[in-house]
């Protein structure tokens, strides 16, 4: 008769080889996301689009890219076809190569380090959904986005820019539309009362004036 089979140990070491299955099947992906899902972009001022990207080897293929949706030339796009392990200091000794899209050529800026785009001189033709595509090593590529919205300034309120394209829809006042009324109107009626006050202490003022000559004082009708 053989020696019984002990399940449990044989139950711990199923879990363990699973678990470190999983995590080295998760530390060799890569992967990447945006911070924000939704920025919103000033004419003529700079956005934004923040990024975050792991790959399982620092020093592998990188292929680093931001595209409009649903166009097939990349804004900017980064690679790095050769990374080898720095010879006399830790990291890597890359080299980088870029393409930029004249249509943008000067606009953007790739950080290399986390792959967020920086936007500048924005224009109401940038608004759309922009996405970013990591590829490194033999893995596929994965891929995020994040909608971009140009306004012509903060309290743009006549309308909305459809950042797929498209007309404008008409776009309801907001908060701080009915905010300005409240505090102009307020404002507007604290003035009307202060004036009023004003000609009423100077005619009051003349009144006293003119009585201290004859020799009583004018009394307003609480002193009565």
């Amino acid at each position: 008769m053989g020696r019984p089979v002990d399940v449990r140990k044989i139950s711990l070491f199923l879990i363990g080889s699973l678990l470190s299955l999983f995590f080295f099947a998760s530390g060799s992906r890569v992967s990447v996301s945006v911070r924000e899902r939704e920025v919103n972009g000033i004419v003529g001022r700079s956005a934004l689009l923040a990024s975050c990207y792991s790959t399982p080897d620092p020093c592998s293929q990188l292929i680093l890219e931001w595209r409009l949706h649903n166009t097939t030339s990349p804004l900017v796009r980064l690679s790095r076809p050769d990374c080898p392990p720095h010879p006399d200091r830790p990291g890597c000794n890359c080299s980088d190569r870029w393409v930029i899209s004249p249509s943008h050529m000067g606009r953007v800026h790739l950080y290399p380090e986390n792959g967020s785009l920086l936007l500048r001189d924005l224009r109401r033709s940038d608004s759309g959904v922009y996405e970013i595509s990591v590829y490194s090593g033999g893995n596929n590529a994965v891929k995020d986005n994040v909608t971009l919205r140009v306004h012509n300034h903060h309290t743009e309120t006549d309308t909305e820019y459809a950042p797929t394209g498209g007309t404008a829809a008409p776009h309801k006042p907001t908060a701080v539309f009915y905010l300005r009324a409240l505090v102009f109107g307020n404002l507007t009626l604290f003035g009307i009362c202060l004036c009023a006050i004003c000609r009423h202490k100077a005619r009051r003022d003349s009144g006293n004036s003119l009585g201290s000559r004859e020799g009583f004082r004018i009394r307003d009708c609480a002193e009565v």
